[in-house]
């Protein structure tokens, strides 16, 4: 289920003249500051970027447009060792004990309905930020300056058709096509709670399992909008049930948005002198839009969450 990987070769790991891997790259310029710090040359090499400075060699791509051509085909634990080997070879690099630094864990899913409406019932995650660029493009991102994490659903079938160099294959010409993935970058030791990251660690099998562990548990950790019961008036038998039908009514017209833009309002206004009170009210808020006695999960979010805990299932 990897994607693009950032892999780091230092110079005293690669056996004879580091330079020797200009002779296996296309398109070799001198690079420019900005792109890789002390990188003297970049160059091509069947979809990767490469980099070489004198501290040593960045390699930058998707593992499995490399294996397979696209990332349509998704990547099993057997098949990233396949392409860590295959591009360790063409490259006479030993990719399996080179530092990994960055990557992507993550595939589409064929849908009933197009991707903007599932996104829509993605709700907020917990200290991470939602930010909604379009409405088929949905990310999660760490706070602060710095993303280290940057999870995201988006609409695969456009990226590729917008992509003029590559073609949607022919069983996915009606398909709804909906990515999911996990992106981490910055210290992969730290956030993945292991001593270190290399291309062999990718396909070891305890590794891999946690990745799919993190990928179930991360979705799950999402506030998912739920659907008023179509019987919803008949369970009013009090004040207090006509108050929370009322109030869950205005909060699924709203959109994701609205919520935050209100409370960060009240933060700014400074409304109340502890900080707590505004993560209590939103689970107040939260709590009236999900009570089980007037709303019910929605099919595009049962739907979604089998095809998740599918891809979970040990490959």
């Amino acid at each position: 289920m990897y994607d693009k990987i950032k892999i780091w070769v230092d110079r005293s790991n690669v056996e004879g003249q580091y330079l020797d891997i200009l002779k296996h790259l296309e398109s070799v310029v001198t690079s420019t500051p900005e792109e890789v710090r002390d990188a003297r040359y970049k160059g091509y090499f069947e979809g990767f970027s490469v980099y070489v400075s004198i501290r040593g060699i960045s390699i930058v791509g998707s593992l499995a447009k490399y294996l397979y051509g696209t990332n349509l085909q998704t990547l099993t634990r057997a098949t990233t060792k396949d392409a860590i080997d295959k591009l360790s070879d063409s490259l006479h690099l030993d990719i399996g004990n080179s530092k990994i630094t960055s990557l992507e864990f993550g595939t589409q899913f064929s849908m009933s309905k197009p991707a903007d409406q599932y996104l829509s019932l993605l709700g907020d995650v917990t200290r991470l930020n939602r930010i909604q660029f379009t409405d088929d493009t949905l990310y999660y991102q760490s706070q602060g300056k710095k993303h280290y994490k940057n999870h995201r659903f988006y609409n695969k079938t456009k990226e590729v058709i917008a992509d003029k160099r590559v073609l949607l294959p022919p069983c996915y010409a009606d398909s709804n096509l909906l990515r999911y993935e996990l992106s981490f970058s910055i210290d992969l030791p730290r956030q993945l709670k292991v001593n270190k990251v290399t291309g062999a660690t990718l396909y070891d099998e305890t590794f891999y399992r946690s990745m799919q562990d993190r990928y179930l548990a991360f979705y799950t950790s999402i506030n998912k909008k739920n659907c008023l019961k179509d019987n919803a008036m008949s369970e009013i038998k009090t004040v207090s049930d006509g108050y929370n039908l009322l109030m869950s009514r205005f909060i699924f017209k709203s959109d994701h948005n609205e919520v935050e833009s209100y409370l960060k309002e009240l933060k700014s206004n400074k409304v109340f002198r502890d900080s707590k009170y505004y993560s209590l009210l939103k689970k107040k808020l939260r709590e009236v839009a999900s009570k089980s006695s007037i709303t019910e999960s929605n099919e595009l979010i049962t739907e979604l969450d089998n095809e998740v805990k599918k891809v979970s299932i040990y490959q």
